[in-house]
């Protein structure tokens, strides 16, 4: 079914080639910044700094590392330190958490902004069809049943509105997730004396970030981002189950193009995109209840509610992506709206 749900720019977002990246970045700002500090030597930070330039991992060795760590780390770390003369100037003093978190954010503003420009694709192909049809005349319906008329340029604005609405969100979203995390194996920072401030400084301008402190347990920005991602997919199957509705037989108030056959009825032809979007918004709905289970932490770090996170945050993420690419795909089939001439 990977056709019909998956989302492949997004997908890709999470996967290896465009994590790796990203986690090598996170420990060579870290080195840079023991330089700064006086925590490591010139020489012995030169030698790190080009062994993680030309770092190659061992992907299965990682793979299996995850399986019995639990996480990536371990495994990545004791590779890198491998490969260097000066082992202890890669990863000193910091912690899974940080790495994992930094990355995360950063795969996030990346999905944000893939997100961001569909939604505008989203709002644009709304407005056309606004422009085309917006004087026709539909006939309003409150609880599924006539009430009213209206014009097309009603209805089609209660599906732009919320996702302008959330595309101004998603914006706002740019500024707070350029944050590093950093706060050592238990958060306090502790590992690093007095320096750590300054290293956090170091290495959050490096990565073209800001510091905040540590968050370990605060979950509320990954959560908030999760809600948008909800927000955006449900916003679409709005839309969806409108389209569905519209185009019964009998009610024929929209054409759209394309539709899917069915096996024992030549006859009809099923609203499958719209049918898509509805499907979409449900799925996200039912896992955010997990997403907001992860703020439950227990002391300074979860174990299980942070690879709880891991588990749900990147479906939430393909499945809001897909939606977005349906909805395109489904407006631009419109051929018409309003009743059948």
């Amino acid at each position: 079914m990977g056709g019909l749900f998956a989302d492949e720019a997004t997908q890709a977002e999470w996967a290896t080639d465009a994590q790796l990246p990203r986690l090598i970045a996170f420990e060579r700002a870290l080195t840079e910044a023991l330089i700064a500090v006086g925590d490591v030597s010139e020489q012995d930070g030169a030698t790190a700094l080009t062994s993680l330039d030309n770092f190659a991992p061992d992907i299965p060795g990682l793979r299996e590392g995850v399986a019995k760590d639990g996480l990536v780390v371990p495994a990545l770390v004791r590779q890198m330190r491998d490969a260097c003369t000066a082992p202890k100037a890669i990863h000193t003093g910091s912690t899974s958490q940080d790495l994992l978190d930094t990355v995360l954010v950063q795969t996030l503003e990346a999905i944000r902004s893939l997100h961001c420009a569909r939604l505008a694709e989203v709002i644009t192909a709304i407005s056309a069809l606004a422009d085309r049809y917006g004087t026709t005349e539909l006939m309003g319906r409150t609880r599924m049943q006539a009430a009213l008329p209206i014009t097309a340029a009603y209805r089609l604005n209660t599906w732009r509105a919320p996702l302008q609405r959330l595309q101004t969100d998603g914006e706002a979203l740019a500024a707070d997730l350029k944050v590093i995390q950093f706060g050592g194996p238990v958060g306090d920072r502790g590992t690093f004396s007095a320096k750590a401030d300054d290293i956090a400084a170091h290495m959050a301008a490096a990565l073209g970030a800001r510091d905040d402190g540590c968050w370990h347990t605060d979950r509320s920005l990954i959560v908030r981002f999760g809600n948008w991602q909800s927000m955006i997919s449900g916003a679409l199957g709005k839309i969806g189950t409108d389209l569905c509705l519209m185009a019964q037989q009998g009610i024929d108030e929209v054409k759209i193009a394309g539709g899917g056959a069915s096996s024992a009825m030549a006859h009809k032809a099923n609203p499958i995109r719209a049918e898509l979007l509805v499907t979409l918004a449900h799925y996200n709905a039912a896992q955010m209840g997990a997403l907001h289970n992860t703020l439950v932490h227990e002391q300074e770090r979860s174990g299980a509610m942070w690879a709880l996170e891991w588990m749900v945050l990147p479906p939430i993420t393909v499945t809001a992506g897909r939606a977005l690419s349906a909805a395109s795909e489904v407006l631009g089939q419109i051929e018409r709206i309003g009743p059948r001439s």
